[in-house]
């Protein structure tokens, strides 16, 4: 799915975004942040009864209006860390003619360390936990048989891994 942009002029982006961290004890912290964008720009348009082309305002493709985040960072023992990270990002849609809406979605990503000594720890991550289904992309692409239809690309599902991180 190619596709290049450039019928968009200038985006205009009032926002909000702010970010919160916590220790609540010696080893556990949260931390949350949102964003909230009112992304507009005037995008070419045509007309699909009389073919004229026009200028709107629209909002830009792949830009949602509102993304929270939230985490969590627990040490139980000394050189065990769990931390969790929950990611919220709404509706936005696809296309810069806004024609194609992609839902919102939430996924949840976990992972566990063992820190071996200071520099060397192994952990065990997974992301999409919960296998929460997120799409990508989608666009109006020919099918299987001569017909044309919305194709979603999705994003990656649940992913579970394993791995060493060695810092100096």
């Amino acid at each position: 799915n190619i596709q290049t942009r450039e019928n968009a002029g200038n985006v205009n982006a009032p926002g909000v975004e702010a970010d919160l961290h916590y220790a609540v004890l010696d080893n556990l912290s949260l931390a949350g942040a949102f964003d909230y964008v009112a992304a507009r720009t005037r995008v070419l348009s045509v007309d699909p009864n009389t073919g004229l082309s026009f200028l709107r305002n629209a909002r830009p493709a792949q830009a949602p209006r509102w993304t929270i985040t939230g985490s969590v960072d627990y040490r139980p023992i000394e050189n065990v860390t769990l931390f969790a990270d929950v990611r919220y990002e709404g509706r936005r849609f696809a296309d810069d003619q806004n024609t194609i809406p992609l839902d919102a979605a939430t996924t949840v990503d976990a992972r566990v360390s063992y820190a071996f000594t200071t520099s060397l720890s192994a952990y065990v991550y997974c992301d999409n936990l919960f296998n929460a289904k997120v799409a990508s992309t989608a666009a109006n692409q020919p099918l299987t048989d001569g017909t044309t239809g919305i194709v979603t690309n999705w994003s990656a599902p649940r992913m579970i891994g394993v791995g060493l991180s060695y810092t100096q």
